[in-house]
């Protein structure tokens, strides 16, 4: 026990959030954790290592984003061997990273802290819908409407054990038209994600009857609930 305590106690983790822009939209979140990892071994940041046979750097995010979604609101933790400053850590990762991948603010929490990707549970949207040229702020919001009327949106998700349905009503927690950008309509989707599943903004379009091909999609939070209040992870400090 003393041991582990001493362990942690050696532990640095820094939190940082982090963006996805244009520029590397359409990478896996497979290249993005590599493009981390070689950012941080140019950085030459003490990152810790996992044991085992493959040592892995200990960096664990809190979602994966799906390809051609950008977003300012991509989370990950980094654990450190000795002690670090969280802007060291900004400014030595940004002066190293990709076009495209920016570190936009870092700060400590506790090395036992929980898990991000057990503790997230909710996503915010901007989607930008095109597609039809007769496309209106009525029309969106009478397809919301009657998407949100429905006791069940179910659909197919097909994997490597093969096909599975999903109902996506109880993970839709609220959709609104926000405006209109040069005939662009702008809605807003705040998506369950976690244990209980994760709704995709895509689906929602499909399933709403709206295009859903050549609208662009933005995650703009990630949160943690408690209750009646919205948490990013930046503001959680503990478990």
């Amino acid at each position: 026990m003393a041991d582990e305590m001493a362990r942690i106690d050696e532990i640095t983790r820094i939190r940082v959030r982090f963006s996805k822009g244009d520029p590397v939209r359409f990478i896996s979140h497979l290249d993005l954790t590599r493009a981390m990892e070689r950012a941080v071994r140019r950085a030459k940041l003490p990152i810790a290592f996992s044991r085992g046979f493959h040592p892995m750097p200990k960096i664990a995010y809190a979602s994966a984003l799906p390809v051609g979604t950008t977003s300012e609101a991509e989370y990950a933790d980094f654990e450190f061997n000795r002690p670090v400053e969280a802007e060291e850590v900004l400014r030595r990762l940004n002066s190293v990273l990709p076009e495209g991948i920016r570190i936009l603010e870092a700060s400590r929490v506790p090395a036992d802290a929980g898990a991000l990707m057990a503790m997230v549970d909710l996503a915010e949207y901007r989607v930008e819908v095109v597609g039809w040229p007769d496309l209106s702020r009525d029309r969106v919001e009478e397809a919301i409407g009657r998407l949100l009327d429905r006791r069940e949106i179910p659909v197919e998700r097909r994997g490597k054990k093969g096909a599975r349905v999903i109902d996506l009503r109880p993970l839709i927690k609220e959709i609104s038209w926000q405006g209109e950008d040069h005939g662009r309509q702008q809605i807003t989707m705040r998506l369950g994600m976690g244990n209980a599943g994760n709704a995709r903004p895509e689906e929602i379009l499909e399933s709403s009857g709206l295009p859903s091909a050549g609208s662009g999609v933005h995650r703009i939070g990630l949160f943690v609930t408690r209750g009646e209040t919205f948490l990013s992870p930046m503001e959680l400090k503990g478990r």
